[in-house]
């Protein structure tokens, strides 16, 4: 049984109890492990603590509870193993952009980017799809040439766009060499990451990065990328299986960065070492705006 197997085991049997809590040392013994190497590699492939992740995982089932119920706030804080109804409130507060009660008040749907049980899959594609720890980054302003549209998640119209881009991209004069390309979300964060759900529309933009203001292709647009300070995500292999990193960049390491987002254009950065969709050496770049 590998690292993988034996970390979903402990996770499952954490899910079953998370009405009491598993303690570090039974999850441990579950998965084989003295408690301290258990620690180590749980955060390793994780991305967060034991602890944290069973934290985290009783306040979606509150946030839940919130909209399905008219139970009694202070009940839900007991119940998700808060001392206090003002522990908990502070904690929901920073996994869901909002306090319990202005959370059941607005009637929101669960953000998109919270992420739900740790899986199997989610595991290995963090060991070896992505790098868990970015790079932080500082970046000048750059212009792009390229398609604006508004999309959303629910109806994901990218995989169209790029294809129609790339069919016009000798018209655009003046490119970087070699070239780069980006797909950008355009003020996407101007109401925090927690608002955000699969029918959220935001405005997305299909371009290639230029040294100059040239002559603009009819039907395309300019747009200045705002520099600053930007942390840059490696992910190798296949752009299909790009859902599963951003839902780790908003899901946990953003929450526990200690940064906060800021309100630039995030965007995906596809240059010499990306070598096709379907090429599993492939290499891209997510660039993440945060303060």
């Amino acid at each position: 049984m590998g690292y993988v197997e034996r970390i979903c085991k402990a996770v499952d049997e954490a899910e079953l109890r998370l009405p009491e809590g598993l303690t570090l040392e039974e999850a441990a013994r579950l998965a084989y492990m003295s408690p301290f190497h258990f620690h180590r590699v749980f955060q390793a492939v994780a991305g967060e603590t034991f602890a944290s992740y069973q934290r985290r995982r009783r306040l979606s089932l509150a946030a839940e509870r919130l909209l399905s119920t008219r139970d009694r706030l202070i009940d839900i804080s007991l119940d998700s193993l808060f001392g206090s109804q003002e522990s908990f409130s502070r904690a929901f507060k920073k996994q869901f952009g909002a306090a319990p009660a202005a959370f059941r008040r607005a009637g929101r749907r669960k953000p998109v980017r919270e992420r739900g049980m740790l899986t199997a899959a989610q595991l290995t594609h963090r060991r070896t799809t992505m790098t868990m720890k970015p790079e932080i980054v500082e970046l000048n302003d750059f212009g792009v040439v390229g398609v604006k549209f508004t999309n959303t998640l629910k109806n994901n119209k990218l995989s169209k766009a790029w294809k129609s881009f790339s069919a016009r991209v000798g018209e655009i004069e003046d490119l970087t060499q070699p070239p780069s390309f980006c797909g950008l979300s355009l003020n996407m964060h101007a109401n925090g990451a927690s608002d955000f759900s699969d029918e959220t529309p935001y405005e997305a933009m299909i371009a290639a990065r230029v040294r100059s203001s040239g002559k603009i292709p009819q039907g395309m647009t300019r747009h200045i990328v705002r520099g600053g300070r930007y942390a840059r995500f490696e992910h190798k292999g296949e752009p299909s299986s790009l859902r599963l990193t951003y839902n780790y960049i908003y899901g946990v390491w953003l929450l526990s960065s200690g940064l906060q987002l800021d309100e630039r254009d995030d965007f995906e950065l596809y240059d010499e070492r990306f070598l096709g969709p379907d090429n599993p050496d492939s290499s891209m770049f997510i660039y993440i705006p945060v303060k």
